[in-house]
């Protein structure tokens, strides 16, 4: 098997880019639960609390997506 190839390699000149992309998503799946802490305290005492949670948990799960690769070696 040769060595593994990732996704950047297929596009040139992204690179750059890409890694601050990753950064930004890897930082954001970091610091978003600390934004669940001080709702969740509070409660969910109506609707749109409950669709505020349920924002920053799909925000949060995109973001490990996209930062998942971040400072891999």
């Amino acid at each position: 098997m040769g060595p593994r190839r990732d996704a950047r390699d297929a596009r040139p000149g992204w690179g750059p880019a890409t890694a601050v992309v990753e950064t930004v998503g890897f930082w954001a799946a970091v610091l978003l639960p600390l934004c669940h802490v001080p709702l969740l305290l509070a409660g969910l005492s109506d609707g749109s609390d409950a669709v505020l949670l349920a924002v920053l948990v799909v925000l949060r799960l995109v973001s490990l997506a996209v930062g998942h690769t971040c400072n891999r070696s």
